[in-house]
């Protein structure tokens, strides 16, 4: 009799059973090209095994079966093979064949005559054994012979395929740009289980590994996990994962509190049609949005230039998403005015001598959202005067409020006093302070006292804040999801702030009368706006070309952030809630021969489709 190591440096590749090497060509598969890939490299660096005719016949689908055959024609040992399979960058093929050889060596004792010495019972070596070496040298009183393997293939074989979960992924909170490593252990017969990751239900490409790993987490990955495991066997057996929570924060919250969602409605009126136009609020939304998206986690409603009956149906779109427990925000910037305690934000359409019935009531409209959905957190910022309006004959009646508790309101200026932009600044006074503040993990309270401290250092205004919270909340708490009704209010929201939001692939433009080819690319920062630029691929026969937005072929909406005053290559388009369908585009390109000076001039329109047009006009009409 002979020890586990000495049977493995005798056995012939050839002699193990057709079952388990049938397994092992299935996780060479699984592991990708890599897996065989780096078998052959490993082997022809060591022992240039193979021929180049036989390499070169690896090029097809059946390259792991061939390397196998051409080990086993060539009289090599298991031991050989285990040693480069330890090699190969994914150890998941030299484990799991190691652990069947255990197996299969381990099941031998029913059918041995004589009882294995205590040495060779195998309790050391396991799935986890590391050949010795690559000895060939055969010895003719080895344990396994062929009628032994023909009875152990049908040992303990399943009645039918199967997926056992041993462990599940389990939820997480994690900081910000600290890594994530989600677990899920299976095991399946008769073929090893397949791995795939999703967020939010969609795939995670190259994710197919028992462990994911997401290095370097940002708000963008927080979401809903869960893995789908498959056997690949006919017909394919399919289990999955729970699902579950995994929140990023920006720093480890200072106190006990959670949110159940984050959320936050911004708007900025800049181009008014009849008042003055208030170049700063463009800038701020952008910055505040960037901030509340990508440090803070809040699910941001953010518009530019809104009408007052867009503006209205925006408080009502928000209203939807609100549910009990969450944390919201609302911001706006533009032109306003405080009567009675009451303050009211002017849409762009306001009239010159606007009054109280041309423009939004803002505590009417917060207070509802709060009857409506009940925030563990209100906040609300202001970005306005607060002087009185002349205009109005009559005082506004003021009612008995709702905000009871849990609602801070941070005013730019305090009552009967003007708020300012600053010439030649890109923010006005109070966003530039916000900025700098709202990210630092303490009460909400505390923060905004942070700035108004910066705010009074401007000489121009002071702000003005006013509290009804008396929990220890901050913006950077994380969000936690403890019951069913949180988790269905929460993916709600992400379904529809992700149609909103949803934006098309690059489109590729192809001008035949130089050959040259031109990329137009789409973000969005803003939920009623898009980026668009474009970037030339190649000019074909032109010696140079140049590409550019036609800017003035975008009708009534408005056009801003170009890169440059002439012929830009990339701008912002607002104000799409008044499209019906399709954002038509018209790119533009100056091209030269190389034997000419002059530009010849081209143009293109290209309709693209914009999910929040058609999801904003659906909700308008349901409301109608």
């Amino acid at each position: 009799m002979h020890t586990t190591s000495s049977i493995r440096n005798t056995i012939l590749i050839s002699e193990v059973p057709q079952e388990i090497l049938n397994r092992l060509i299935s996780y060479l598969h699984n592991d990708g090209e890599s897996g065989w890939r780096a078998l052959v490299y490993h082997l022809q660096q060591r022992d240039h095994l193979f021929s180049e005719d036989e390499i070169n016949s690896f090029k097809t689908i059946h390259a792991p079966t061939l390397v196998i055959e051409g080990l086993k024609k060539r009289n090599k040992t298991v031991d050989y093979l285990l040693s480069f399979l330890h090699l190969l960058p994914c150890r998941c093929a030299a484990e799991r064949f190691a652990n069947d050889l255990w197996m299969l060596e381990k099941s031998q004792q029913k059918f041995m005559s004589t009882p294995m010495p205590e040495c060779s019972k195998f309790s050391s070596v396991g799935p986890s054994y590391i050949p010795n070496g690559y000895s060939t040298h055969a010895q003719s009183n080895h344990v396994f012979d062929q009628t032994m393997f023909s009875s152990l293939n049908n040992l303990n074989k399943p009645s039918k395929p199967y997926i056992s979960i041993i462990k599940q992924p389990t939820p997480q909170s994690v900081k910000m740009r600290d890594d994530l490593m989600l677990v899920c252990k299976a095991e399946g017969e008769p073929v090893p289980v397949h791995f795939q990751w999703y967020k939010d239900g969609c795939m995670l490409p190259n994710q197919n590994n028992h462990v994911l790993m997401i290095g370097e987490m940002l708000q963008e990955h927080q979401g809903f996990y869960y893995c789908h495991l498959m056997l690949r066997t006919s017909p394919a057996v399919e289990k999955r994962t729970d699902e579950v929570f995994v929140s990023v924060v920006l720093e480890p919250s200072v106190t006990p509190f959670f949110a159940t969602n984050k959320l936050a409605l911004l708007i900025a009126n800049e181009h008014y049609a009849h008042n003055p136009r208030l170049p700063a609020t463009s800038h701020d939304i952008r910055a505040l949005t960037k901030i509340f998206q990508e440090d803070l986690g809040f699910k941001t409603l953010s518009f530019t230039n809104l009408n007052f009956t867009n503006m209205m149906f925006a408080f009502d779109l928000f209203n939807d998403l609100v549910s009990s427990g969450c944390y919201c925000v609302f911001y706006f910037g533009g032109h306003g005015y405080e009567n009675d305690g009451k303050c009211f934000l002017v849409p762009i359409d306001a009239p010159p001598d606007y009054q109280n019935n041309d423009c939004v009531p803002a505590q009417s409209e917060l207070e509802n959202m709060k009857r409506r959905g009940d925030p563990n957190l209100m906040l609300i910022l202001l970005d306005i005067c607060r002087k009185r309006n002349p205009m109005n004959s009559s005082s506004h009646q003021s009612y008995g409020s709702s905000f009871a508790d849990k609602v801070v309101f941070a005013y730019a200026t305090t009552e009967s006093a003007e708020a300012y932009e600053r010439y030649g600044e890109k923010h006005g006074i109070f966003v530039d302070s916000l900025r700098k503040h709202l990210t630092t993990p303490i009460r909400v309270n505390h923060m905004l006292s942070d700035v108004q401290d910066e705010i009074k250092k401007s000489d121009v205004q002071i702000s003005e804040v006013k509290s009804t919270l008396s929990e220890n909340r901050c913006l950077t708490d994380k969000i936690q999801l403890d019951d069913v009704k949180a988790i269905k209010a929460y993916k709600e929201v992400d379904r529809i702030w992700s149609s909103l939001h949803f934006t098309p692939l690059p489109v590729l433009l192809k001008f035949e009368a130089c050959d040259a080819e031109v990329t137009i690319t789409f973000t969005n920062i803003l939920t009623n706006a898009v980026n668009i630029s474009v970037n030339v691929i190649k000019c074909g026969k032109a010696v140079e070309c140049k590409p550019f937005i036609c800017t003035n072929y975008f009708g009534d909406l408005v056009v801003s952030h170009c890169s440059s005053e002439f012929e830009p290559q990339s701008c912002q388009v607002s104000n799409l809630e008044h499209l019906q369908e399709h954002l038509p585009v018209t790119v533009g390109l100056r091209y030269k021969f190389p034997s000419e000076e002059q530009w010849h001039p081209l143009r293109y329109t290209y309709s693209i489709r914009l999910p929040f047009i058609k999801e904003w006009n659906d909700a308008k009409r349901k409301r109608s």
